[in-house]
This record gives C-alpha cells, sequence and structure tokens, in this order.
C-alpha cells in the first residue's frame, strides 16, 4: 500500500512540474495552450495561379477546379479489411496541386500535379511515386504538368486523353 502511494505521489509531482514548465509535450515537441495564426494573402503561388487559370479557360464549363486538394478529401481509407488508420497514415498530409471535380455529380475525375523543381529532390521523387501509386490503386486520373506555360490546347489535349 505505501509503495502505491509513493508512486501516486512521485507521478504528481511529475506531472506538476511539466504544467509549471508552461505547457505539454506530445511527441517531443512543446505545445502550447494556444497558437496565433493568420489569413494568408494567397492559397497558391503564382506559376499555380498561372496554370489556374489557364486549367479553367479549358476546363471550367465541365469540372469545379479546386486547388490544393488533400488526398483524404477525396480518396476513401475506409475499406474493408485494412487498417483504417493504417491506411489513413498513408495519404494524411499529402496534397495534389488541383482537384477537377464533375460540377453535375460533384464526383472527383481528374487529380493534378503541377511539377516544379521542388519535385527534383530525392525526397519528391519518392512522394510523387507514392502518389502515383495511391492514384494508380484507386483508379483515380492523374496529370502531371511540368510547364506552367503549356498552352491551353496542350492542357486540353492531356486532359481529354484521362477522360
Amino acid at each position: 500500500m505505501e509503495v502505491l502511494i509513493i508512486v501516486a505521489v512521485i507521478v504528481g509531482v511529475i506531472i506538476a512540474a511539466v504544467r509549471s514548465l508552461g505547457g505539454s509535450t506530445q511527441g517531443g515537441v512543446k505545445k502550447q495552450s494556444s497558437y496565433k495564426y493568420q489569413v494568408k494573402s494567397k492559397i497558391m503561388t503564382e506559376r499555380e495561379i498561372i496554370f489556374y487559370e489557364k486549367l479553367n479557360h479549358v476546363a471550367g464549363a465541365k469540372y469545379a477546379i479546386v486547388p490544393q486538394v488533400h488526398l483524404s478529401a477525396f480518396l476513401d481509407h475506409k475499406i474493408k479489411g485494412q487498417s483504417w488508420r493504417g491506411a489513413f497514415s498513408v495519404i494524411n498530409g499529402k496534397s495534389v496541386d488541383y482537384l477537377l471535380v464533375n460540377k453535375d455529380t460533384l464526383k472527383p475525375t481528374i487529380a493534378i500535379e503541377l511539377d516544379d523543381y521542388t519535385h527534383q529532390s530525392d525526397a519528391r521523387i519518392k512522394r510523387d511515386r507514392k502518389v502515383e501509386d495511391i492514384m494508380k490503386n484507386s483508379g483515380m486520373k492523374l496529370v502531371r504538368f511540368s510547364d506552367v506555360h503549356a498552352s491551353e490546347d496542350q492542357i486540353f489535349d492531356r486532359l481529354s486523353q484521362t477522360s
């Protein structure tokens, strides 16, 4: 009985010490009780905006164009027979630059990645391959563009090939 009381006192002291340091920790990172945020001036880079405008001109009549979409917003990870948490952890935090959604049915139809110099690092190449595998296995079409200056005709041709 005395051992339980001693352990309880030690745990209480540790909890009090952590709280007195101004917050708890999670995964070794100090959690604040309140974080500050501010609205970004834009949700896309200048390159992405240029491409968005062309994409909207080419596909905007048929599709709603949703920029910066996380895979979990349009891919269902809750498949019978697999770990939902494990499946979610693979797609969590990954996104595509644009998602074309059928305006009539709201069905996600084509995912688009606009590759720039950041896609040349080893880590990004590995991430891009993983996203390509995920898209292929899910049946979602993925189109990659490496040139922000692709013409509207080139964009139309590439999208038509996937429809």
